[in-house]
């Protein structure tokens, strides 16, 4: 009677350090899984901020190269002076 307490014991015990084994690999999968969606809205907002410094910086040279022309055919090359002066 005793080595069968002793058997069903040493059964329980095993089960509950086994749950419990699986509840810490499921935590740590929640935490890899939480870390994981970080990463990739991290990683989204950098493209992103990439892409809009990227275009703004476009839109910015095409401007100032639009405006160098406007520039030129305003001021005479020759005289470096307005043309209405």
């Amino acid at each position: 009677m005793l080595i069968i307490s002793l058997l069903i014991y040493r059964n329980y015990r095993n089960r509950q350090k086994l749950q419990q084994a699986k509840i810490e690999e499921l935590e740590t999968e929640k935490q890899l899984t939480a870390t994981e969606a970080v990463l990739k809205g991290e990683e989204q907002e950098r493209t992103r901020l990439a892409k809009d410094l990227h275009d703004g910086l476009g839109r910015y040279v095409k401007r100032n190269k639009i405006f160098t022309k406007q520039y030129e055919r305003e001021f005479n090359h020759d005289t470096w002076q307005c043309p209405g002066i």
